[in-house]
Formats: structure tokens, sequence, C-alpha cells
């Protein structure tokens, strides 16, 4: 089964979404300037609708990873299609919780090993040297500077 969404103004203009297969459609299509109005392509129902997979059309050129564009002139209006897998829409929608995650994992990694006392650059113990790191040389902005005054 496949899904989609279309819309546009009924005479020049109509766009659409389709879902099938593993594979989102984006179509639009716009009749060419000066064709005559008795083209009736363009007529269709504002919404969603639902349609047999097999009747939904898939790219016919050569693909690559999935994606492909096609664009055509059939009678006096211009199509252009444009596939996207289903899995490069999923992997664009997980990038930004993936990386909320990490940054937060970071932050708890910090904020421990700050309390337990630790450089954060190497680690290293400074419960004895809170002000520099004598293992790599980190100073603690929030320590001030010892060498002043």
């Amino acid at each position: 089964m496949g899904y989609g969404y279309s819309w546009g103004d009924g005479r020049d203009r109509a766009a659409g979404v389709q879902s099938a297969r593993g594979t989102l459609r984006l179509w639009r299509c716009v009749r060419e300037p000066g064709e005559p109005q008795a083209v009736d392509r363009l007529e269709h129902k504002d919404g969603f609708y639902t349609a047999s997979a097999d009747t939904l059309p898939g790219p016919a050129g050569r693909t690559t990873l999935g994606f492909a564009r096609e664009d055509a002139v059939i009678v006096g209006i211009r199509y252009s299609d444009l596939f996207v897998p289903s899995w490069s829409c999923a992997l664009v929608t997980a990038a930004l919780p993936v990386a909320i995650v990490v940054l937060n994992v970071r932050r708890r990694r910090r904020e421990r090993f700050r309390a337990l006392g630790l450089c954060p650059a190497c680690r290293y113990d400074l419960r004895a040297t809170p002000d520099r790191c004598p293992e790599c040389g980190w100073t603690n902005p929030a320590a001030g500077d010892a060498t002043a005054g």
C-alpha cells in the first residue's frame, strides 16, 4: 500500500509527496508557458490518498543509493520527480537526537570528573594541586592566576 498527499491550484501547478516500497517520491508538475488551458492533467483533489504500491511510479532510470531525479515534458506539462530512499529520511531525522545524546554524555562525564577532583584534560588527580595539573599543565581558570601579585 502506498500513501500520498497532493496540493495545487488546479490549473497551472500541482505538487505532492508519495511513499511506497521504501521510497519517498516528491513530485511537481507545472503547465508550460503558452499551453492552452484545455489541458486538464493538473486537475486533482487536494489532500491525502492511498493507492496500490504497484500503481505508484518508481524511478525509471539509474539510481545512486536509491536516489534519483527525473524530468519530462508531456503534453505541455513539465513533470519533475525526486526519489529519496526512506533510510535516508530516517538517517537525517536521527542526527539531532544522536547529537543531543552524545553532548549530554560528554557533559555528564565532565561533571563527574570535576566532582571527583580530576583534571578535565588527562584525568590526573588534582586534590593536591587544584590550581594546575602537574601531568599535562592544565590550569584551572576558576582558581585564578597564582603567579599574579
